[in-house]
This record gives C-alpha cells, structure tokens and sequence, in this order.
C-alpha cells in the first residue's frame, strides 16, 4: 500500500485507533520485543538488528514500505537500546503513524516524502540517542 491507511477498513475512528495505537504496539512486542530480544540473546548485536529491522520491513510487504521500515526499525532498536524499555520504540512508532495519518492525505501517497522523513527521523533519533546512557541489558 502507498499510504499509512490503505489496507485498513473500518471507521475513521477505528482506523485511527488501529493506525495509531493497536498496530504500534502489536509490532513493537513482536520485533522489538520478542524478535529483536530473541536473535539478541543467540547472536551478535548487528545481526540482531538487521534480522529483526528487515523482517519488519518486510512484513510491510511494498517495496517502498519494506524500505522505510526498515530504516524506521532501525532508529525504533536503537530507541529500545537506548532506553531500555519497550515504551520508547512503541512511543515513537506510535508518534510516526499518527502523523502519517494525518499528513498522508494531504500528500496523497506520495512516498517519497514518508521515506525522507522516516530517514531524517532515525538520523535525528540517532544524534540524539548518542546522548543517552548505554542500555545495559534486559532488566529482568
């Protein structure tokens, strides 16, 4: 699909509580939590990213989509890293879609901009993130 709300029936209402809530939170535990927390404790931290960030990507299935996941999972890792919580990449993911249900209508499915600003999003999260302490393990 070439805009956040393609593939998504229902209301405004619910395709908004799905977009911007449900699906954010359903991906994160599922990539970042178990994915991601799964090949981190069997491998490398590297393949652990670029495992869980292209799988991710490539659930979202358009091949422009499969990119900006990809790149988007990669600043969300890098976030649960960070801060050592689920809460920061769900945030964030939360955040992302929300605008792009917003702001997708206006654009009418042009990709390329959702791919730039899901770009300079993980550039600036990154710069950012560089900041913050070292995530130093599962707390659990």
């Amino acid at each position: 699909s070439s805009t956040v709300t393609e593939g998504t029936s229902g209301t405004p209402l619910e395709k908004l509580l799905s977009i911007a809530f449900v699906a954010p939170i359903a991906e994160e535990l599922l990539f970042r939590g178990a994915i991601y927390g799964s090949f981190k404790r069997t491998s490398r931290r590297f393949i652990a990213i670029a495992a869980s960030c292209a799988l991710f990507g490539l659930m979202h299935q358009d091949p422009i989509w499969i990119i900006y996941a990809f790149l988007m999972g990669l600043g969300l890792t890098l976030a649960l890293d960070a801060y050592g919580t689920l809460l920061a990449p769900i945030m964030l993911h939360m955040g992302f879609n929300l605008a792009g249900y917003f702001v997708a209508p206006i654009l009418e499915g042009i990709t390329l901009y959702a791919v730039l600003i899901a770009i300079a999003g993980c550039v600036l999260f990154v710069r950012h993130a560089r900041t913050l302490p070292k995530y130093q393990g599962d707390k659990q």
